[in-house]
């Protein structure tokens, strides 16, 4: 493309010949500041936002390379240019490679080691999968709706929501079936305004958890509660939480949260591992820095950031779990699920909440999800085991 364009800008901005070195030397600065930056791009926003990006940053440029009236902003767009053009790169090679050749994918990945395997018995090339539905005593949907994926379907384990009002439903169902196996989902979030939900330990203990209102915030105002919470407080309802499940002779295996974004305070991640270790449970993980800061202290781990089932479209979902399945890389990942059945509780609560819950409910019955988790060796687990090895190691 440069050898085109340049007797263009040549005669544009009146250069000699020596001036290519610098569009030269330019684009092998823009590719090496790259390589730094790529993996945590990636890692930041995964592969397909990370392409969009790309994308868009090399339209911007090549607009801005064409309206430029000087040789420095020609200079400047075109490395701004080539940053975005090896995003892009970045994004199709681990494409290609992903799809074409996943028994070598992690070849790229060194640093992901996969101890988790070890720690937990398994051989290096094993494909482990956690399976967990998350939201147990929201309501009652998502209760019915759970408990048949844990007993018909192919979920592993559950989360509690310990301050919604449907929680000792939910406690009472976990009491009477002790097979099931669960963990505390942390919750500090609401996820709308028609539905919601406040501290166990009360407003006047923790003022800085809720709105004007004393509800917990909603998602939509989460930065505004990331500004400001106080870590300590948010220790203590934590804390209540937990203590509530014990008080009721139940034993969680790990903890995950509801709804909150750990990547934007990264210290919400410190106090839950903190509770984790005294309580003796294990604790989900996600994010590349934190994945590695947990098996950094020779805890079994996710390998990869879980994921998120709200990620994946209602339409085709089913489709896209077996094509997951088919691809699930060596080493431990896990999938939070969120189960739900669409009636007119779950309607009332949020419209557009209702079918995603209740896809997830078809998917995990799906007997074709089962035949694929077998077809593929996939051994499905639960945090029972996690939980064993961070007790050791507490």
């Amino acid at each position: 493309m440069l050898g085109v364009a340049w007797p263009y800008i040549q005669n544009e901005f009146t250069l000699s010949l020596d001036a290519v070195n610098v569009l030269l030397l330019v684009q092998t600065i823009s590719y090496t500041l790259a390589s730094f930056f790529i993996g945590r791009i990636m890692a930041r926003f995964g592969s397909g936002m990370s392409l969009v990006g790309g994308k868009l940053i090399m339209s911007l440029c090549f607009f801005g390379i064409a309206m430029s009236s000087t040789w420095i902003m020609l200079i400047a767009f075109g490395l701004i240019a080539r940053f975005g053009s090896s995003i892009i790169d970045a994004d199709l090679n681990l494409y290609v490679t992903a799809y074409h050749f996943k028994k070598r994918v992690m070849q790229m990945y060194p640093q992901q080691k996969r101890e988790t395997n070890k720690l937990l018995g398994y051989p290096p090339d094993a494909r482990l999968l956690i399976i967990n539905a998350d939201d147990f005593g929201m309501c009652h949907s998502t209760n019915v709706a759970i408990f048949r994926s844990l007993k018909e379907g192919v979920v592993c384990s559950t989360t509690l929501m310990v301050p919604c009002n449907w929680s000792p439903q939910a406690m009472q169902m976990l009491a009477e079936d002790p097979t099931i196996l669960f963990g505390v989902h942390l919750t500090a979030i609401c996820d709308g305004v028609n539905y919601r939900w406040r501290p166990l330990t009360g407003r006047d203990k923790v003022p800085s958890l809720v709105d004007e209102t004393g509800h917990f915030y909603t998602f939509t105002r989460m930065d505004e509660f990331l500004a400001q919470v106080r870590l300590d407080e948010l220790e203590v309802e934590f804390r209540a939480q937990i203590e509530t499940v014990l008080a009721a002779d139940l034993k969680p295996t790990h903890l995950d949260w509801h709804s909150l974004r750990i990547a934007k305070k990264p210290e919400l991640y410190d106090v839950m591992f903190k509770l984790a270790r005294e309580y003796g449970l294990a604790l989900r993980v996600r994010e590349r820095p934190l994945i590695e800061k947990a098996q950094s202290y020779g805890l079994p781990a996710n390998d990869y950031d879980f994921l998120d089932s709200y990620s994946i479209d209602t339409i085709g979902k089913l489709d896209e779990y077996i094509r997951l399945l088919r691809n699930l890389p060596e080493g431990l990942s896990e999938w939070a699920v969120h189960p739900g059945l669409e009636d007119a509780e779950l309607l009332g609560i949020d419209p557009d909440d209702a079918p995603i819950r209740q896809a997830d409910l078809k998917c995990m019955l799906a007997a074709s999800i089962r035949d694929v988790i077998q077809q593929e060796g996939i051994t499905l687990i639960s945090y029972k085991l996690l939980q064993e090895v961070w007790q050791r190691m507490s």
